[in-house]
């Protein structure tokens, strides 16, 4: 059996992996997977019960990332606000939080 797992664009080398290490990991669990980068879809195939394995350890990872990642998008004109002065605002939020912003 298979089926598809649409993940979002963003988690989509999260979900794969260092050197899609995790895609191996998913595989070895008894699945065929299958990773289209440029749609975002995960092609789950094989026996059931690892299809099911290989599954919920996607949703685990989603889940992960979900919980490390945040994204907002700008309306026109307001990131510069966000952004502050030569990138101001974001320096300091990364000083004050340690968090990691693109």
């Amino acid at each position: 059996s298979c089926i598809i797992v649409s993940v979002p664009s963003h988690a989509v080398d999260y979900i794969a992996g260092d050197e899609d290490r995790e895609l191996m990991r998913l595989q070895s669990r008894g699945a065929l997977v299958a990773l289209d980068r440029q749609n975002a879809q995960l092609w789950l195939c094989g026996d059931p019960r690892g299809v099911e394995q290989a599954l919920n350890r996607i949703r685990n990872m989603l889940q992960q990332w979900e919980k490390e990642y945040w994204e907002h998008h700008c309306a026109r004109g307001a990131c510069y606000a966000v952004i502050g002065t030569g990138g101001s605002n974001i320096r300091q939020l990364q000083s004050e939080t340690g968090a990691h912003i693109q």
